[in-house]
């Protein structure tokens, strides 16, 4: 566990400056086919703005946008795990 936390620690410093990056290019990937980009459309229980359909489902969407922050912030909580 504590060999977790310090490889965790030491990758973060490098990782923590290109995940949004790295968040983009995961939605990117999986917004390429219509089985993960019709799961996107289920409504996300905190997110307050409007769902769309699949057809005007964009990567500029606010419930992409808001899904990316999430996923950004669980990167970062991951990363910044301390002993």
């Amino acid at each position: 566990m504590s060999q977790d936390v310090t490889a965790l620690n030491t990758f973060a410093s490098a990782a923590l400056s290109v995940t949004p990056v790295i968040v983009d290019s995961v939605y990117r990937k999986v917004f390429q086919y219509d089985a993960t980009k019709n799961y996107f459309i289920i409504h996300n229980e905190n997110f307050d703005g409007p769902s769309g359909k699949n057809e005007n489902l964009s990567l500029e969407s606010a419930q992409m946008i808001y899904r990316e922050d999430m996923l950004s912030g669980y990167l970062k909580r991951v990363l910044l795990q301390r002993e």
